[in-house]
């Protein structure tokens, strides 16, 4: 961005330079200089500006905020899945997603309820959240707060009060939450304490 900007720069001077000679009263070459100069500096400036302009084009057609904050067609179709009796079919795709994207926390979110709702595996759901949960490469903030109340749900079902409790705190610490989701964990963890 900045090696940009200095090429404009440039290109603009050079323009201002090719104005002051094709406007000089000269017969010959000034004017000549002057149209090269110009020349120059626009091919300048389009090379360097153009990619900005087309980004920003092509960002309002591709990737309109409408599409941007869909589900993904991948996962809406793993639920009918599950939902229609294939539910171990949707898990293994699920399990294979989470493989290439440790930090996909709507695929996650949607594996641990197939496993919960459908599978019956209690135990099964909260390994897998507690495995992301443990990975210093998980992403932490409001972005998996889901996954987070739902660990802490499946705990404290399960008697891990403590555990629970110390989760809470620790995303807490290192992630980026809202003011009214952390309020929310702030809330929960409290709760927590006096039961």
């Amino acid at each position: 961005m900045i090696k940009d900007a200095i090429w404009v720069f440039i290109a603009i001077v050079i323009a201002i330079w090719g104005m002051i000679f094709m406007f000089s009263g000269q017969q010959r070459v000034l004017p000549l200089l002057g149209v090269f100069g110009m020349a120059v500096s626009g091919l300048i400036i389009a090379r360097r500006v153009s990619p900005y302009i087309a980004d920003a084009i092509g960002a309002s057609f591709y990737y309109s905020h409408d599409k941007l904050n869909r589900r993904p067609e991948q996962l809406t179709r793993l639920e009918g899945m599950a939902g229609s009796g294939e539910a171990v079919e949707a898990a293994a795709e699920l399990e294979d997603i989470l493989r290439k994207d440790f930090n996909q926390t709507e695929a996650r979110m949607l594996l641990a309820q197939i496993r919960l709702d459908k599978l019956d595996d209690a135990e099964g759901a909260r390994a897998l959240l507690e495995a992301f949960f443990k990975s210093p490469k998980h992403v932490s903030g409001s972005v998996s707060l889901g996954l987070l109340l739902l660990y802490g749900d499946l705990l404290y079902g399960a008697g891990g009060n403590e555990t629970a409790a110390h989760c809470y705190a620790n995303e807490l610490k290192r992630g980026k939450f809202s003011r009214a989701d952390r309020q929310l964990l702030v809330n929960r963890l409290e709760a927590l304490k006096d039961s």
